[in-house]
Parts: structure tokens; C-alpha cells; sequence
């Protein structure tokens, strides 16, 4: 499991990256917008607001299979219990509760959370079955395993990974 700092420091890219492109999406529509449409601005700051905090984390974690740009950087990754990749579900339920526990209580419910949680989760990881991994790098000095050709199919679906450490 990923480290509380590590995630924390994930977590503070990634908002600090939300809200700058929100605060210069504001920036553009300040200089752009006409003066006979005063009306739409509430419409426009509920989309805005509700674009940095739900939408993109969503998408983006959906997209990019558990990581976002802090994860990225720090080199972590969601994942379920069982350590397969997320799905739609999950990172629903993930951005969901960080609505609350990260954006309403600034962090300290989700902080609060992981320190009590043995696998450092947060109640979104709690309610979702998943939790945040250290992505390990690939080490380069390890040659390739060549598959045989009559094998590939059979062994395109296997997940291989490390044993847990207990067995």
C-alpha cells in the first residue's frame, strides 16, 4: 500500500492542477463573456465548480485507469481489494465521498481515515473496495520472457505478479 505522505502529496497535485485549469477556464470566460448574459454566470460557476471537484477527477480516473496526474508523479495507482484494475463503479464511489471527505472537511476526514485504516485507506477506498499501491518500476536489467508463439493466446489473459509476501 501507497504511504499516507506520498498520497497526501498526490492528493495536493492533483487538486492544485484541478483548480488551475479552473481558475483559467474563469480567467477566459471573464474576459470573454458579453454583457447581456449576466444571467447565465451562476449557471456557468455551478458548472465550473462542479467540473473541478466531480467531473474531471471522474474522468480522469476512469481514464487513465486509477491514476491521475499526482498519482502519476508519485507513482501510485488505485486499485481493488483483489489488485485488479478499477472500474466505472469504483472510481464513482471514490469521487463520490471525496466531494466530502476531501473537498467539504479540507482532508481531514479522508486523513483521519487512512491513519485508522491498516492499508491506509480513506472512506471512499473503505466503501469502493479499492486502495492506492506503490507502482513499482521495472527493473532494466531483466531480459524479456520470450512466449512461444502456440502459447500466446492461452496466456494473453494471465495477470502475473509478485506472490504476497507471506507465502
Amino acid at each position: 500500500p501507497a504511504s499516507p505522505p506520498g498520497r497526501v502529496a498526490a492528493a495536493f497535485m492533483a487538486g492544485i492542477t484541478y483548480l488551475g485549469a479552473g481558475l483559467l477556464v474563469l480567467l477566459s470566460a471573464v474576459r470573454t463573456w458579453s454583457g447581456d448574459s449576466y444571467s447565465l454566470v451562476p449557471l456557468f460557476l455551478v458548472g465550473l465548480i462542479s467540473s473541478i471537484m466531480f467531473f474531471i477527477p471522474f474522468i480522469v480516473e476512469i481514464a487513465t485507469g486509477g491514476r491521475s496526474l499526482g498519482k502519476w508523479a508519485m507513482n501510485l495507482r488505485v486499485v481493488r481489494d483483489d489488485g485488479g484494475a478499477i472500474r466505472l463503479r469504483h472510481s464513482l464511489v471514490r469521487t463520490l465521498l471525496a466531494l466530502i471527505e476531501i473537498w467539504a472537511t479540507a482532508g481531514t476526514l479522508a486523513s483521519l481515515t487512512c491513519a485508522a485504516t491498516p492499508r491506509g485507506k480513506r472512506l471512499g477506498d473503505l466503501l469502493a473496495g479499492t486502495y492506492v499501491v506503490h507502482v513499482r518500476s521495472v527493473t532494466r536489467g531483466a531480459p524479456p520472457v520470450l512466449m512461444p508463439p502456440a502459447l500466446a493466446a492461452w496466456a494473453s489473459p494471465a495477470g502475473i505478479r509478485a506472490p504476497p509476501g507471506s507465502l
